[in-house]
């Protein structure tokens, strides 16, 4: 997964697929989320979970977030 991200310029972090599962449980707890979608999740700098978004957003709305978590 490393050299597959490096290859394509990739420089978010991933989730390989044995901590996935890990991963999904973390969100349904944190964010009481049921698996409906669109689902965005906004991760700061850090790394940290700073917005979580239930439903379709709008262009504005996903800029606004976009540079909300480019801040730090």
């Amino acid at each position: 997964l490393k050299s597959f991200a490096k290859s394509k310029g990739i420089n978010y972090n991933l989730i390989e697929l044995e901590e996935a599962m890990n991963f999904v449980n973390y969100i349904q707890a944190k964010a009481e989320w049921s698996g409906s979608i669109p689902f965005l999740i906004g991760l700061n700098r850090k790394g940290k979970v700073e917005i979580i978004h239930v439903g379709g957003i709008i262009k504005e709305q996903l800029e606004q977030v976009y540079n909300e978590l480019i801040k730090e």
